[in-house]
């Protein structure tokens, strides 16, 4: 069921992205070879704040995946951090935001890989700047109601089965 749910949104996503002329599967096509240190992926906000191109990303060291996103709302960027321990950040104010990633760098307990030359952390990025195009369109999938209604079928099946089962036991 899971797979078909993915299997709608990532159509509906690549509909959208076709209209639009943008042609790369953004669910599927993710590049973990892409590493920035602190200063790297601050620099990369900052070309795609004067881009004005959004940001939606998962953001990954060694022991641990979030999420980062940068979108423009009303004209004015809003920056947001999600760590699935400690919760959502969210600001208006870069440097504020800057801070807060520089904080995360230092934290020792995430692990982060660390580059050959220069024995700076870094954090692998898989993104999708093309997001600002089509986040505002994305519906959820219409639910096809017969594979629902199976599956209902099939537990009701199972449930009722496991029941005369401990019956005869």
């Amino acid at each position: 069921m899971k797979d078909y749910y993915l299997e709608l949104t990532k159509e509906r996503l690549t509909q959208l992205e076709n209209i639009q002329n943008i042609h790369y599967d953004s669910i599927t096509s993710i590049d973990f070879d892409i590493t920035f240190t602190s200063k790297e992926l601050k620099a990369h906000i900052e070309d795609c704040l004067i881009k004005k191109k959004d940001i939606i990303g998962n953001l990954c060291s060694q022991t641990h995946s979030m999420g980062i996103v940068v979108k423009y709302r009303n004209g004015k960027p809003i920056f947001e951090f999600f760590e699935p321990n400690k919760g959502l950040f969210k600001t208006t104010d870069k440097s504020h935001f800057f801070n807060f990633l520089d904080a995360l760098f230092n934290d020792k307990s995430y692990k982060f890989e660390m580059r050959a030359k220069t024995e700076e952390k870094t954090v692998s990025l898989s993104s999708s700047l093309a997001a600002n195009q089509t986040f505002n369109y994305i519906q959820a999938p219409r639910i096809d109601e017969r594979l629902v209604n199976q599956d209902a079928k099939a537990l009701r099946m199972k449930s009722s089965k496991l029941k005369h089962h401990r019956k005869t036991i």
